[in-house]
């Protein structure tokens, strides 16, 4: 289970796991995987990353362990995402055209994406409570690589013939290392996974769609920070840094607060149930979502943007 495995990396990489801590204090709301676990899984990723027992990972392992450390030396953000968001984007198609990514700009190449606990949940029963997430750019290697810390994490080459890869990793609670990737052409196509086998383990026909339905979530996150800000709840503001006092090394850090995505201020769809057997039952459906690229801006510029069609619930 995750917690032996935690407990194991807790005792094998303490300074790393006291760095973490120091350098970023979070203070993760309750119904979330805590800082405690997650400080210790990057810990981790940060002693094999920089070329310690590097031999003792699988592809997947070594890509995970990667895009966590970079998120850690960049300082990305975590954002944990509300309940009726997820279902939302569950419930929602992904469009695939030759424009999916086209012109995507992110505010943002690296993030962590906190799901609410046993929210999701794998084909093995163990649930996955977070992603690490990273879009690597072939023009632009300099986000895909961070030294701090006296830490680093180099950049790591883009596919040949693609021209972005978009990445999600976790690892779920049965210490399960689960990565999904997929390339962008330079048209914006996400080009379908090649069917190479990163880890250890052969992966069965269920566990394909459980990395589809992630990559969804995955890809409708990153739509939904470029072209929804609305769905983004305010920064919070750090508490404070007490003032450093005789006898103090130091001040205090501040503590760090993740993002809410599912704002709560705008009334998202709502997920009701069909009672079975109910007279209605036959009519009442829901219907699925969508995302819609449309024109915007001047006529002359033809201006793109993706605009999501939110699930509803059609009565008959």
């Amino acid at each position: 289970m995750l917690s032996d495995v935690l407990k194991m990396l807790g005792e094998a990489v303490p300074e790393n796991i006291a760095l973490v801590r120091a350098d970023s204090p979070y203070q993760i709301p309750k119904g979330f995987m805590s800082w405690d676990k997650l400080s210790i899984l990057v810990g981790a990723a940060l002693e094999f990353t920089n070329g310690r027992n590097p031999g003792a990972q699988d592809a997947a392992t070594f890509l995970h362990n990667h895009r966590l450390s970079l998120w850690f030396l960049q300082r990305a953000p975590i954002y944990t995402m509300r309940l009726e968001l997820l279902r939302a984007f569950q419930a929602t198609d992904v469009v695939h055209d030759n424009t999916l990514m086209a012109d995507l700009d992110p505010p943002l190449s690296t993030f962590m994406l906190l799901f609410p606990s046993n929210s999701i949940v794998t084909p093995e029963g163990y649930p996955l409570d977070f992603a690490v997430v990273h879009l690597a750019d072939h023009d632009h290697p300099d986000r895909s690589t961070a030294r701090r810390l006296g830490l680093e994490a180099q950049s790591l080459k883009v596919n040949p013939g693609a021209e972005r890869n978009l990445h999600w990793s976790s690892i779920d609670g049965g210490e399960v290392v689960w990565f999904g990737g997929m390339d962008v052409d330079t048209e914006g196509t996400l080009l379908e996974p090649d069917g190479r086998q990163l880890g250890d383990t052969a992966l069965t026909e269920a566990d394909y769609e459980f990395t589809r339905g992630m990559r969804s979530v995955i890809i409708q996150t990153v739509l939904a920070l470029t072209y929804r800000p609305d769905l983004l709840e305010a920064e919070p503001t750090p508490e404070p840094t007490r003032a450093n006092r005789p006898g103090r090394a130091r001040a205090t850090p501040k503590v760090l607060r993740p993002r809410w995505l599912g704002n709560s201020t705008k009334k998202g769809p709502s997920l009701p149930k069909v009672v079975p057997g109910h007279h209605s039952s036959p009519q009442a459906h829901w219907r699925r979502g969508h995302w819609r690229r449309v024109s915007v801006g001047p006529r002359d510029q033809q201006g793109r943007k993706w605009v999501w069609i939110q699930p509803t619930f059609v009565n008959g």
